[in-house]
This record gives C-alpha cells, sequence and structure tokens, in this order.
C-alpha cells in the first residue's frame, strides 16, 4: 500500500470564507476551484516554491501590476491601489523572532472583493496566528475583513515587541 503524497502546488494553506459560517480549510484542488469561480477565497503561498511563484504568474484573474508585485522582491513596505483591488508588501515577525530587528520578515499581499492572496519567503508569526484561527472555526466573510484582521494582528505584535524593546533599554 503506497501513501499518496498531496501536492498544494506551493499553497500553505487556503480557505473559503463564507458569510455567518466558520472559513473552511481547503487544499490546493478545492481552494483554486473556489478561486477560479470567484468564491471568497484566501490563498497562503510559499513564494520559494517555483509552482507558486509560476501559478501567481500566469494567474490572468489577479490583475498584471499586481502579479508584479507579488513575485517581486520589493522590500519596500506599503500598500496601492491596483484596479479593483489592493496590492503591497507588510511587515511580519519571523516565526521564531528572537528580538532581532533583522528578524523582520515580509509578507506580500493583493486583495480584492473575492479574494486574498499572500506570500512569504520565510515563516511568520502573525499569518499563523491568523491560520491557527481560521482552522478553529473563527468567522471571517470577506477577503476585506480577513485584511483587517492581518493588520490588527500585526498591530498587537508589533506593540508587543516594542514595549519589549522599550523595557529592555530602560533597564539598561
Amino acid at each position: 500500500m503506497t501513501n499518496k503524497v498531496l501536492d498544494n502546488q506551493g499553497l500553505i494553506c487556503g480557505f473559503l470564507l463564507r458569510a455567518q459560517a466558520p472559513a473552511e480549510h481547503a487544499l490546493w484542488d478545492a481552494a483554486s476551484q473556489a478561486f477560479c469561480t470567484n468564491k471568497s477565497v484566501w490563498l497562503h503561498f510559499n513564494l520559494v516554491d517555483s509552482r507558486a511563484r509560476n501559478w501567481i504568474a500566469k494567474c490572468d484573474r489577479i490583475p498584471e501590476l499586481a502579479r508584479e508585485m507579488l513575485l517581486s522582491n520589493d522590500s519596500r513596505i506599503g500598500l496601492e491601489t491596483v484596479e479593483n483591488g489592493i496590492v503591497g508588501v507588510l511587515g511580519d515577525l519571523h516565526y521564531e523572532f528572537s528580538d532581532d530587528p533583522d528578524e523582520l520578515g515580509l509578507l506580500w499581499v493583493y486583495f480584492d472583493d473575492t479574494c486574498i492572496i499572500t506570500g512569504r519567503t520565510h515563516p511568520l508569526k502573525v499569518i499563523d496566528r491568523l491560520r491557527r484561527e481560521l482552522m478553529g472555526g473563527e468567522c471571517v466573510e470577506t477577503p476585506i475583513l480577513l485584511l483587517v484582521d492581518l493588520l490588527q494582528h500585526l498591530t498587537e505584535t508589533f506593540g508587543t515587541v516594542t514595549t519589549f524593546l522599550n523595557d529592555r533599554v530602560d533597564n539598561i
């Protein structure tokens, strides 16, 4: 008996966002199908994986400028509008943050009315927290509400780190 290995094409996690119901975890086939049928979905990719990069590069549902930004090495944090959506780069802490400012990771993001696409090159703390909340039954109905949750979590996380670092400086 052989074990079938699931190939998620560089997708770290995917969720179907549903009105008045918990988000539904979805593997590659279900997540990409939902994305193609304009259902509300979050797709989070490992941008080190060439299959994820190829999928993003060829996905004509994402505006060309957004695809270029998602696949760029641009490290300038900020968001900008593109066609019917927003694209940009956000800062997050590496999953194993060790009080080192160089441990800041980058999250590339695109969202519109029906999808949020995120990608990273290293495991990130806030994205993992958001993933675990959705796996635990959190209800998030739309991509914009998911982005709001993400931004709130980033604010909380950086606030905690700032307080910690201020306390260390005061002690010195």
